[in-house]
């Protein structure tokens, strides 16, 4: 039997396209909040699109592989027993998540996005209410 396994069965994990569905998540939140998300209801978002993106074992292992950490003790520490692929992939990106984002830096990006799917539905909106083409 041949096993060889090419690249392309691998998945790739890009942390910055992560980020931004961090963001698209709480602007979505946000918008039907209108505008009123605490701390709290931002971190459990954050939570759980983390979870949302430890579900199968492929994106789990991209994740560990894109973020890789050098030294899992302190995660051990913080998280406990790592004992398998999905715990490790969700400890590595809620930690990468702690060192990038805080909360200033996702509200803001979900305002500026909620701000730009608005100015784009008016913009839609005034198209279609001054189409004179019936």
């Amino acid at each position: 039997m041949d096993y060889n396994i090419t690249s392309n069965t691998m998945k790739t994990f890009y942390y910055s396209d992560f980020r931004k569905h961090v963001i698209e998540n709480v602007s979505y939140e946000l918008e039907t909040q209108d505008g009123r998300l605490d701390e709290e209801m931002i971190d459990e978002l954050v939570h759980q699109t983390i979870e949302n993106e430890c579900i199968y074992y492929a994106d789990c292992w991209a994740i560990v592989n894109a973020i890789y950490p050098n030294d899992w003790s302190d995660l051990v520490d913080t998280y406990g027993p790592l004992t398998n692929i999905t715990s490790l992939a969700f400890a590595v990106l809620y930690e990468k998540v702690q060192e990038d984002l805080n909360h200033d830096m996702i509200m803001s990006g979900a305002m500026a996005m909620l701000k730009a799917r608005s100015t784009k539905a008016n913009k839609d909106g005034q198209a279609d209410l001054f189409n004179t083409n019936f």
